[in-house]
């Protein structure tokens, strides 16, 4: 046979096992290779006498196929060129040895070393250096020799560098490798039982194989924990929790990532949750319910800036403690935003083409968050993803010093059903005994100190933020009031009536002479306005702005009166008589020329024509207009008949007629 060197590929196809099996038995046995560059790349070649029994025989019969094949046939030469192991997989060996073959292979090595030590200093015949080494140790001569030079086609310490020398001493041996003997279509039956999301136990599988096994005549091995030494030895265990847990499972597997916000500055990046917390708080209007805080943090500080409590995570909540936020430390920089209705809702985030929620129309007007911070500054959280926003970890502070204040004893339901407390139901605090333990509880949590922190350094939450304010306030814009009043009104999109120019917003009708001149009469694209408005206070007048920002003007409400309100009728009054008055006064300028002047203008440019033309009796008679009409009809009412045969006339010809029939009379055409 002249072929020596052979690839993975090769030895796997005539062993009949898996590519990969065969790589990880190499690298475990650390089989000698030597690398070969060709098309396709690197690959490694093991040579056939430096491998085990087995795939020697296998290798053998494949590519030359021998009746009988005896040990001295596969024992190699001693004059054979060694292969030498790579120090890759003499690194991968020494790190799955027991401390005890480290400290094994270390103490032997320690031996060699002096005895070759010993024979280039002192020139001690390295025989004699190793006979001396041997002495008080576990090993002969013999054995010694035989490491440092090596024995038939094992390579001795002589081929490596020093440093390498306690690594190929290690054993070459991991344990017993041999597996006990299964059925394929039984170790297939095993793992579909196996890796469900059942999550069926060990023992249960086995008994099921145990049955399957009878029924189709399998072999199987004889206990479990054959089967599940082989399912850890083929199978990762991420993929196994994958299949059996689920994605999720998987996904809490891989290390949460850590961000440096040290980089960052006050106000630079925040963030925005919701938090229903563990207490039943009694409403103004008597309603019992779990408050929900939607809060805002600093994320370079972890500092909670503002903060607002209702009865359900809405984008009223976002909205005004964002508003605190601009009223009492400046614009931000950026936003992390959940994905929930709340902060997600149109009013908020409208024009965004980034969110998790709600189609999006060219037509919509923008956002609070999308005018103010801009889109590319505004990022949304991955759904159900904790670990993307720092305010998490936050309300788990909350949720504890908060909830469970002695101040809010008897109203704490516990994290979930089966953590109820015994006192479970047994109050409800007021809603402002609620606001005042929680205020004093951000308070306490921004000033503790003892921060560990990225770049806290013991610090509290307060003395991060103000440092990292104070060095950077001429990067941090602070709104003006009026821009704070505009920003912080909510923009909807409608569009306003046809006749009067009104706008209707939540059944409240708003009215301006500016809508009216602007909008009135227009068509219902041109119509279309942005009106930005207070939800909480719909008394207040709304801004009406065209879709593209233009400012149209002011609208007070148009709202109803008492009915037997005399002064607001008078008041009512008044206004339309003075706007009626001012519109008369408008129209009077526009229409100097009377009826009558027009009239005249118009009978001297007619008479004028007919002057002109001087028409002839047979271009006359040519208008007459001839009917047909059957028998006489009276009209109800009146008292004309017309003759079958009458003649209908046009014109002239034909009021002269009925006139002379009404007075009994015949009329002059000059008449």
């Amino acid at each position: 046979m002249t072929k020596e060197w052979f690839t993975v590929r090769e030895i796997a196809e005539a062993m009949g096992e898996p590519k990969r099996k065969i790589e990880r038995t190499a690298v475990r046995e650390s089989w000698p290779f030597e690398e070969s560059t060709g098309r396709g790349g690197t690959r490694r070649l093991y040579r056939l006498d430096a491998m085990p029994h087995a795939a020697q025989v296998a290798l053998l019969k494949t590519h030359a196929p021998v009746p009988v094949l005896t040990e001295a046939d596969l024992t190699p030469s001693p004059k054979r060129q060694r292969p030498v192991h790579s120090e890759e997989a003499l690194s991968s060996r020494w790190e799955r040895l027991r401390d005890s073959q480290r400290e094994k292979a270390e103490a032997k090595c320690t031996a060699i070393r002096a005895a070759v030590t010993a024979h280039e200093r002192s020139g001690v015949p390295l025989t004699t250096a190793l006979q001396t080494a041997a002495t008080g140790t576990p090993w002969s001569y013999a054995t010694l020799r035989d490491a440092y030079y090596g024995k038939g086609a094992k390579a001795g310490l002589v081929d490596y560098p020093r440093h390498l020398w306690a690594l190929v001493l290690a054993p070459g041996h991991l344990g017993r490798t041999a597996t006990a003997e299964c059925d394929p279509a039984a170790w297939a039956a095993f793992k579909a039982d196996y890796l469900r999301q059942e999550e069926p136990t060990l023992e249960m599988c086995y008994r099921t194989l145990q049955r399957l096994a009878a029924v189709h005549d399998w072999t199987i091995p004889g206990s479990s924990k054959s089967l599940a030494r082989r399912l850890e030895r083929e199978m990762s265990y991420r993929a196994q929790v994958f299949l059996r847990k689920g994605p999720e499972a998987l996904a809490r597997m891989f290390p949460a990532q850590r961000r440096d916000r040290t980089a960052l500055h006050a106000l630079e990046l925040v963030n925005a949750d919701g938090h229903k917390f563990d207490n039943f708080v009694e409403w103004p209007d008597g309603e019992i319910g779990r408050p929900i805080l939607v809060g805002w943090q600093d994320i370079r500080s972890g500092k909670m800036l503002s903060w607002r409590v209702d009865k359900t995570e809405s984008s009223d909540g976002y909205r005004l403690s964002f508003a605190d936020l601009l009223r009492e430390h400046g614009k931000p920089g950026g936003a992390i935003l959940d994905n929930g209705r709340g902060a997600a809702a149109k009013i908020l985030t409208g024009g965004m083409s980034t969110r998790f929620r709600f189609k999006v129309k060219e037509e919509e007007p923008l956002g609070l968050f999308t005018h103010l911070l801009g889109e590319e500054n505004t990022h949304f959280a991955k759904p159900y993803h904790g670990q993307s926003k720092p305010i998490e970890r936050a309300f788990r502070d909350l949720a504890s010093d908060v909830s469970k204040d002695a101040r809010l004893a008897g109203a704490y339901t516990g994290k979930n059903p089966t953590a109820k407390p015994e006192n479970y139901g047994s109050r409800a605090v007021p809603l402002a005994r609620f606001l005042e333990v929680l205020e004093d509880g951000i308070r306490q949590h921004n000033a503790r100190k003892g921060r560990r922190g990225m770049g806290m350094d013991g610090r509290s939450f307060d003395e991060v933020f103000a440092e990292s304010y104070q060095a950077n306030a001429h990067l941090i814009q602070r709104p003006t009031q009026a821009q704070l009043s505009r920003w912080l009104l909510a923009a909807v999109d409608i569009t306003a009536n046809k006749l009067t120019g009104a706008v209707k917003v939540h059944g409240n009708e708003y009215v301006s002479d500016a809508l009216t001149e602007a909008l009135a009469g227009r068509s219902a694209a041109e119509r279309r306005v942005v009106v930005r408005l207070d939800p909480d206070n719909l008394l207040l007048p709304v801004m009406v702005e065209t879709l593209d920002g233009r400012l149209i003007g002011e609208a007070k409400l148009n709202g109803p009166v008492r009915f037997i309100d005399t002064q607001a009728g008078r008041d009512r009054a008044r206004d339309e008589q003075r706007l009626a008055r001012i519109t008369k006064e408008e129209a009077a300028i526009h229409q100097r020329m009377s009826q009558a002047e027009l009239d005249r203008l118009i009978d001297t440019a007619a008479q004028a024509d007919r002057e002109q033309e001087a028409e002839t009796p047979a271009q006359q008679n040519h208008k007459l207009v001839r009917g047909a009409f059957g028998k006489a009809k009276r009209v109800a009412g009146s008292d004309i008949d017309l003759p079958d045969d009458d003649l209908v006339l046009g014109g002239d010809e034909f009021i002269l007629r009925l006139a002379a029939q009404n007075t009994g009379s015949v009329l002059d055409r000059d008449d």
